[in-house]
């Protein structure tokens, strides 16, 4: 039996049918009957009953598919334990991220070092709505992904990335040589009070925002709504709203020139971001190596 019919049985199992395995798999529905079948003749047994309901693994396919699953995996560790001990790291590797923010500041970096470490790695990195991200690294449309800490992240790996400081920015250049403005630290409670522009409720921003001003007690009064980053500046840039948002959402602005930014304090909050990846399936060397280079990146934020 060879490894690829091992897949067809797993994929059988898994989207129940005959019709919507062959979808997933990319091939002709009789041509994957064909290999089924001949799995059967080879085993002299019957994997699945064919009923109006899909296909169903019979007593015999259940025990079969376990081996499957047990035998893929062992073979795809194998694989890596074999490509650990060259130093010539290969393959593709794809990032799904939720904040403009984080991509402009990681990516340039992620790039410079594969290209120094692991010049035969390939990325490809898409920008998300956080939701968005979280699904598609639970369904393994991704191999790695940057997304807000919260609560539903039950379905996919993650570990910690990086935390992010909220600031209040506001139009105008900051002293020479300085990365916020003379007065360095605003309350809440003070930022509050000013015109403000946020997010569209639901992003994670927002969401955090709204839920330290609970905690505190102190209402957020929002004249403007933004529905991105990119508008959201807009609205700061021209004087017209200030906005409370992540050190890194703001930052290029700060070093352009082209806003100032006050950390919020007493108390101070931040939104956590993590490192996620699909649970359904390890990963491969090359986003092993990828994930282990972001994780370095999350360090310096």
């Amino acid at each position: 039996m060879k490894p690829q019919q091992l897949r067809y049985l797993v994929a059988v199992a898994e989207n129940g049918s005959l019709s919507q395995a062959a979808r997933y798999l990319g091939i002709a529905q009789p041509a994957l009957s064909q290999q089924i079948q001949a799995i059967e003749g080879e085993l002299s047994v019957q994997l699945f009953d064919r009923t109006v309901r899909g296909t169903i693994p019979t007593a015999a396919g259940a025990v079969m598919i376990e081996h499957a699953y047990s035998l893929l995996e062992r073979m795809d560790q194998a694989t890596r334990d074999v490509q650990r001990l060259s130093h010539d790291v290969t393959g593709d590797v794809s990032i799904v991220l939720t904040s403009f923010g984080i991509a402009d500041r990681i990516m340039p970096d992620l790039v410079r070092s594969l290209h120094l470490r692991y010049p035969k790695v390939r990325i490809t990195a898409r920008l998300v709505a956080s939701r968005e991200a979280n699904a598609a690294l639970a369904n393994g449309d991704y191999d790695l992904g940057i997304i807000p800490a919260d609560e539903k992240v039950g379905s996919i790996n993650a570990r910690h990335f990086a935390s992010q400081a909220y600031y209040l920015f506001q139009a105008g250049k900051v002293p020479q040589g300085s990365q916020t403005s003379a007065d360095e630290a605003i309350t809440l409670r003070e930022a509050a009070k000013l015109d403000l522009v946020t997010l569209r409720p639901g992003d994670p921003f927002q969401e955090a925002l709204v839920a330290e001003a609970s905690r505190q007690s102190v209402p957020i009064a929002s004249k403007y709504e933004a529905t991105s980053l990119v508008m959201m500046h807009g609205f700061v840039e021209s004087g017209i709203a200030a906005a409370i948002i992540p050190w890194l959402a703001g930052r290029d602005k700060v070093l352009l020139g082209r806003m100032t930014a006050r950390k919020i304090v007493d108390p101070s909050f931040h939104l956590d971001y993590l490192l996620a990846w699909p649970k359904q399936r390890p990963l491969h060397l090359a986003a092993e190596r990828v994930a282990n280079l972001l994780s370095e990146i999350g360090h310096t934020l």
